[in-house]
């Protein structure tokens, strides 16, 4: 994927992301731009914000070190364990089905 996507479609992906395990608001955007993404950290912060509201994810101020800024790292709630198993799910029901037509090459 490279280049811009859909909001919706980087909302899954930051799910997907903290469904792997809590992150930083820096840390997912570095991996988004490391998947070929053109995203702005205050896009993923924006992101981050609204799953906060929808109750998907839940942000904790961690000090981590001497002269170094706090930072938010955040962590899904059931309810946003729950979304992102069904996007994943969601996902690989389009997937699968894809690759059964191109069959073996055969």
């Amino acid at each position: 994927m490279s280049g811009s996507a859909p909001r919706g479609q980087i909302v899954t992906l930051v799910l997907r992301a903290l469904y792997l395990r809590e992150m930083c608001g820096v840390d997912i955007a570095n991996l988004l731009v490391d998947q070929g993404l053109d995203l702005s950290e205050g896009s993923v912060y924006a992101i981050l914000r609204g799953l906060e509201r929808a109750g998907l994810a839940i942000g904790i101020w961690v000090d981590v070190g001497i002269e170094q800024p706090r930072r938010r790292y955040y962590r899904l709630t059931p309810k946003g364990e729950t979304a992102a198993s069904r996007s994943s799910a969601q996902r690989q029901r389009l997937v699968t089905p894809a690759l059964q037509v191109g069959g073996t090459g055969s």
